[in-house]
């Protein structure tokens, strides 16, 4: 149980409208490692779409302006 307090520091349970469900903030070094690990998947998430769309080719170039 003493590890659990480590990392668990406060618990907050809050009230939703309705019937949905009720929020929870967990404080601590839990919530950052949670946070941690959304932030990871994300970024998995972003690249693998990244990674799927075609690539260009040659360098990248503004259009010329009108008149030139």
């Amino acid at each position: 149980m003493e590890v659990l307090r480590q990392f668990v520091q406060k618990v907050v349970i809050g009230k939703t409208p309705g019937h949905q469900p009720a929020t929870l903030e967990v404080h601590g070094r839990i919530g950052s490692i949670l946070a941690a690990m959304e932030a990871t998947t994300i970024l998995e998430e972003q690249a693998s779409v990244a990674a799927e769309r075609p690539r260009l080719r040659g360098p990248a170039r503004a259009r010329d302006p009108p008149g030139r």
